[in-house]
């Protein structure tokens, strides 16, 4: 075997690919044993990059799969087959014999194996980040336990559970920012390397089911990730307090047991993040209590059952409106029809200068929405059908539109 020590240090490494992340007076320290030309095992390798913050640890080995001299290869011939089974095992091949091939990082090469199994962890302060630039501002700490491994050299698991400890993040550039972040988030992610190209393999789990409410479940919670943030915002947006359990499997982020402030309402439910670049899909079921429109204490109950998918700024789904203002009723009217083109809507106007929301259904499909409304008070008397077939397409070029890229 060869056995390399490292004792390094690299003053400066210049890079575009994380232009927030700079690299400077990093050490590198740690053992690398390479065997028999087809084994290489990492012991204790460490990078520390006290510029931007980060220490990387770093644990395991590989085996390319070359079989050594000596191992008989299978064959068809019964007898030479028996011949080979007979024959008693050297020292080193003992040593194989006893390693099961579970951890390549045993002292024994795996003969006839590709396999390929690393864990460590990685800590960075987050103030360090876009020290540099203006690209990124952060506060606190991240510590992520993480483990790669693969059994063929092209399809790698990475299983992590990233812990933020006080956790801030700011983006200028976007108007966007995350504040007090704490808790974990468990991470699994495949990726295929092959032909010189690198794949995210998608496949997660959805778990539609998982919708108790987060103190609901708690006290009887054993592990399950928990993660809460103070506060997110984007643009004029806020939403904060945030708790829930959060969940990433390849290409599915879910939050679960989700509670939310918003609107000086409680936000309840679960959303699901089904990331495929443009055909990305967001999925909400959940319920609304107390919220509030800028400037008035008149409050919104409602439930709704949604499907977004981005690429087509397409809709879909349910929300009723349990209880409503007339305040509500007419913004949720200018948002589909800021003109005031539309004489069903102009009726509907009219109507709510007698009478108050007493029921309010809205349908979503086929990039159209129905909407049912009944009023009471002295409108009760009236009838007013059902508004069906109110376009989409306008609000969502223009409250939604700009924001995907």
């Amino acid at each position: 075997p060869i056995r390399l020590e490292l004792n390094g240090l690299i003053k400066r490494f210049d890079q575009d690919l994380l232009p927030a992340w700079p690299i400077a007076q990093a050490r590198l320290t740690g053992v690398i044993v390479a065997k028999q030309g087809n084994f290489v095992r990492l012991q204790n390798l460490t990078l520390v990059n006290p510029k931007g913050g980060t220490i990387l640890r770093i644990s395991g080995g590989m085996d390319a799969g070359k079989a050594p001299k000596g191992i008989t290869k299978v064959t068809k011939d019964p007898n030479a087959l028996q011949q080979s089974t007979n024959q008693q095992p050297s020292e080193e091949q003992r040593g194989d014999q006893q390693d099961d091939g579970t951890d390549p990082t045993g002292s024994q090469p795996l003969p006839g194996r590709r396999g390929f199994t690393f864990t460590g962890e990685l800590v960075q302060d987050m103030s360090q980040l876009g020290a540099a630039n203006d690209h990124v501002r952060g506060k606190g700490r991240v510590v992520v336990p993480y483990r790669i491994e693969s059994g063929d050299l092209r399809v790698f698991r990475m299983t992590a559970k990233p812990t933020f400890e006080a956790v801030d993040i700011t983006l200028p550039k976007w108007r966007f920012s995350v504040r007090g972040v704490s808790g974990s988030l468990p991470v699994v992610e495949v990726i295929d390397v092959r032909d010189g190209s690198v794949q995210l393999l998608g496949g997660g789990t959805h778990n539609p089911l998982a919708r108790w409410r987060f103190q609901d479940q708690q006290p009887f919670l054993s592990g399950d990730p928990y993660l809460g943030l103070e506060e997110v915002r984007f643009a004029k947006i806020r939403v904060g307090p945030i708790a829930g359990n959060a969940r990433l499997d390849r290409n599915v982020f879910r939050l679960d047991q989700l509670e939310a402030r918003a609107m000086r309402g409680q936000i309840t439910g679960q959303c699901i993040i089904d990331w495929e670049g443009r055909d990305t899909v967001v999925l909400f079921r959940g319920n609304g209590t107390g919220l509030r429109l800028p400037g008035s204490d008149k409050r919104m109950d409602l439930n709704a059952a949604v499907r977004f998918q981005a690429g087509q700024l397409a809709l879909s789904g349910q929300a009723q409106l349990l209880r409503a203002s007339r305040e509500h009723l007419e913004a949720m009217l200018d948002l589909w029809d800021p003109y005031r083109a539309d004489a069903r809507t102009n009726k509907l106007r009219l109507l709510l200068k007698m009478g108050y929301p007493d029921r309010v259904r809205v349908v979503f499909r086929h990039g159209f929405a129905d909407f049912l409304v009944a009023l009471g008070g002295i409108a009760d008397v009236f009838t007013i059908e059902e508004i069906k077939g109110i376009p989409l397409g306008p609000m969502m070029q223009r409250w939604v539109a700009p924001y995907l890229p």
